[in-house]
């Protein structure tokens, strides 16, 4: 007797995470893939040779009348934050309503390392949402991403040698997005085995910035220094570069916040999940040595 096939939602399907998640999942069997995209046409156009059975869906937090179609017969949900959405009420309210009134119940949500002990931080919040909700939910929390270095400080690595961030001398525990989707491909397939469980996924690497700004100097045989600036002094300096304060206030909460906390331990969560080891901070910057790579002009 055949299995009816599980029907998956990927929000985020065109981000580090989702793309990932996308790769990891589309070889395994009595699964349905569904990727909530802000334009159909050209995600399809992107991804449609990589991944001939993928379906797609319009979908946008900041479009509500989307929510209803991308639910329909939907068995879970991969669901993440995009990084400019603060107001919880707003945008994750009315879709978590739609995914009840869809019977969409079953959702891994990709939350953030230490969202437990941070009421304030946007992800602790949705994770509340999700269990007042009734949810059957499971939380991933990873750590610091290395991937942020790839993103929001790579133009400031690339062109200037430098990271500015006011994260004083805090220690974090960095990891490989790809590591991540590996682990959410995992649970999103065993989904009932792990649910109502929160998995912490790091890397084997904890360092600060002074250190990280070594490693890069080490790799792209170039000095990488690590500015300490006060709270201000960044808020103003990211405020001209014209990014939204609300997104501005989670980049000060999540380099900022550490250096009040204990330094974070490893998980052993991702061995345990894969069986394998995560990648290690030095292979990363190895592989992606070519991003920060000065513009020949």
């Amino acid at each position: 007797m055949n299995m009816e096939a599980t029907r998956i939602l990927i929000t985020g399907a065109t981000g580090t995470v989702g793309r990932n998640v996308l790769r990891f999942l589309s070889q395994k069997e009595q699964i349905i893939l569904v990727a909530a995209v802000r334009n159909v046409t050209e995600a399809e156009a992107e991804m449609g040779s990589l991944y001939p059975r993928l379906e797609y869906v319009e979908f946008d937090f900041e479009q509500p009348e989307t929510f209803r179609k991308a639910c329909q017969g939907i068995d879970i949900v991969f669901l993440l934050r995009p990084p400019h959405l603060v107001s919880i009420k707003k945008y994750f309210s009315p879709f978590v309503a739609e995914m009840l009134f869809q019977n969409s119940t079953r959702v891994v949500f990709l939350s953030v390392q230490g969202a437990e002990k941070n009421a304030f931080l946007p992800h602790r919040k949705i994770e509340k949402l999700l269990q007042a909700a009734g949810m059957e939910w499971i939380f991933v929390r990873p750590g610091y991403f290395m991937q942020n270095l790839t993103s929001t400080f790579r133009k400031e690595i690339r062109d200037q040698r430098q990271i500015t961030i006011p994260a004083g001398r805090a220690k974090f525990s960095w990891t490989d997005a790809e590591d991540v989707a590996k682990v959410v491909a995992e649970l999103l397939v065993s989904f009932n085995e792990s649910k109502n469980r929160a998995f912490e996924i790091t890397g084997s690497d904890t360092a600060n910035f002074s250190t990280v700004a070594h490693l890069l100097s080490q790799q792209l045989g170039d000095t990488v220094t690590y500015k300490n600036v006060n709270v201000l002094t960044f808020f103003l300096q990211k405020y001209k570069q014209k990014i939204p304060a609300s997104k501005i206030l989670v980049m000060l909460l999540l380099h900022v916040m550490p250096r009040f906390q204990s330094t974070p331990v490893p998980s052993p969560w991702f061995h345990r999940i894969t069986k394998q080891n995560p990648t290690s901070l030095r292979k990363f910057l190895r592989r992606e040595a070519h991003q920060f790579e000065k513009k020949v002009l």
